[in-house]
């Protein structure tokens, strides 16, 4: 009985840790360079001035751009050939509204992708 212990231990740990990354599903990052001139084109005369810039590849269907512009923080979605497709916004500090800098490790968290894969 003993042995049981650490071995359903183990086990819960496992399967824990594989349900977070499935609930996280974060599409990979993709350089500028390999975004649509359509979408970049758009981007750049939309949001001027926007900064920590990072665009996604959400399952190869489409692609996402999250960055922050005057105290909000975008999402903002393209097709693979650079047409609009949303926007969403929200203040980056509801309590104070204040800017704070994101961190490079919630930048990385913003469009979801599927993985059924």
């Amino acid at each position: 009985m003993k042995k049981l212990i650490p071995i359903i231990c183990g086990l819960l740990l496992v399967v824990s840790c594989n349900k977070e990354d499935v609930e996280q599903n974060v599409c990979p990052t993709i350089i500028r360079e390999n975004v649509s001139s359509n979408a970049i084109n758009h981007f750049d005369s939309t949001y001027v001035g926007a900064t920590d810039i990072v665009w996604f590849n959400v399952d190869g269907k489409s692609i996402c751009a999250v960055f922050d512009l005057n105290n909000y923080e975008y999402e903002v979605n393209y097709t693979n050939v650079g047409n609009f497709i949303s926007e969403e916004k929200e203040l980056e500090n509801e309590q104070e509204g204040e800017h704070e800098d994101a961190d490079d490790d919630d930048r990385d968290e913003g469009c979801e992708c599927d993985r059924d894969e």
